[in-house]
């Protein structure tokens, strides 16, 4: 539902899945670790949306290994990079496969 997930974070996030589908279902989070403009901040706020904000102490309690990169798209919006998304997917599963 639109604005269902407002003001959530990072952990908040996490612990909705495991609410649904059960604890642990994940070993990473990725999330961005760059500040995001003012004037994308002022777009968000024109929606009614805010960005997921990253909550350390919350995401160690739940035990989860947090991946952080530069993840946001360059132009007029405030999205992950699918490029820069699917390299630290692709590089975490190599490093795991060796």
């Amino acid at each position: 539902q639109i604005q269902e997930t407002r003001s959530f974070s990072a952990a908040d996030h996490l612990k909705v899945i495991d609410e649904h589908v059960g604890p642990n279902l994940f070993d990473y989070i990725i999330v961005n670790n760059q500040p995001i403009g003012a004037e994308l901040l002022q777009r968000y706020a024109e929606e009614g949306a805010e960005p997921v904000k990253i909550d350390w102490d919350q995401l160690r309690r739940l035990q989860v290994r947090v991946l952080a990169a530069d993840l946001l798209q360059p132009g007029q919006v405030a999205w992950h990079n699918p490029r820069a998304l699917a390299k630290i997917v692709l590089t975490k599963i190599a490093s795991q496969s060796h």
